[in-house]
């Protein structure tokens, strides 16, 4: 059985939580949340124009699984290819006028999910729990020096 108070099983359990609701929410609009992920990344673009390079970096994921995501939001009209202006090589994935409407309700899917979740804290214990949670990230992210003494 898992300790109840160890970190990573709490981070996962809530994490798990917050992706099923979020999903649950996003599936009468027929996407997952990996997709509506790709789709916020594009919209935040200059242009909403990504490479799918920078697809996969905005949200975190291997090139493979990105490439499989863009195939299928292409395919389902939530985006359009273009050739890349910059480079002739590659290619710039842009929202349809589908996706541009579906956006501010996704936003909106994902707004109300965070609120519910933070129901139940006080803005005081929100305010540090963010605040806690960016220095985990930080304290993850940062390389890690090796211990010379």
């Amino acid at each position: 059985m898992t300790d109840q108070s160890d970190l990573g099983y709490l981070l996962q359990q809530a994490a798990k939580l917050y992706r099923t609701s979020f999903a649950d929410e996003l599936r009468a609009h027929g996407l997952t949340p990996q997709q509506a992920a790709v789709l916020m990344a594009v919209t935040s673009a200059p242009d909403s124009a990504l490479t799918p390079g920078a697809v996969a970096e905005a949200i975190g994921a291997d090139f493979a699984t990105t490439t499989g995501l863009l195939q299928r939001l292409e395919r389902d009209g939530w985006l359009a290819s273009s050739p890349n202006p910059d480079d002739g090589r590659s290619r710039l994935v842009n929202l349809t006028p589908a996706s541009e409407q579906a956006v501010p309700a996704l936003r909106t899917i994902a707004e109300g999910v965070s609120a519910r979740a933070a129901d139940v804290l006080s803005a005081n214990e929100l305010d540090v729990l963010a605040s806690l949670l960016q220095r985990l990230i930080h304290n993850e992210t940062v390389p890690k020096a090796k211990a010379r003494d």
